[in-house]
């Protein structure tokens, strides 16, 4: 896994996170994940982007940041994006390859680009 915290962001991660291979936690905002939560490989948690206005070149745009919060007992699956300002309540699912840019509900099972709630855990 590769953790990075930028701009005096912190990245915190909560008792007993397990993150899978290549995953990718970039805090250039402040970036939370609560206790028992798990990645699958290759997930990439990014509170930075670039900026899109036209008629500057992509490599001087400047960085947008926003925090993510991801609560207890969140599973993401492999390939999952949470881009930034992103928020998942707890117990929520992520499925595989879904893009998370909002706020998913505590116990949702979400999948798609960008991911819609398919269901609740029961």
């Amino acid at each position: 896994a590769r953790i990075v915290a930028a701009n005096r962001s912190t990245v915190e991660l909560g008792q007993f996170v397990t993150l899978g291979i290549g995953t990718v936690i970039n805090g250039g905002a402040d970036v939370t994940v609560g206790a028992d939560s798990l990645t699958a490989p290759h997930v990439v948690i990014n509170a930075s982007d670039h900026g899109l206005a036209a008629g500057s070149p992509m490599r001087e745009q400047p960085y947008v940041h926003e925090s993510i919060a991801i609560g207890a007992d969140v599973w993401i699956g492999a390939g999952a994006c949470i881009a930034r300002g992103a928020s998942i309540g707890a117990g929520a699912v992520v499925s595989a390859g879904s893009v998370v840019s909002g706020s998913i509900p505590p116990a949702a099972i979400v999948q798609g680009q960008p991911a819609r709630v398919v269901k609740m855990r029961n």
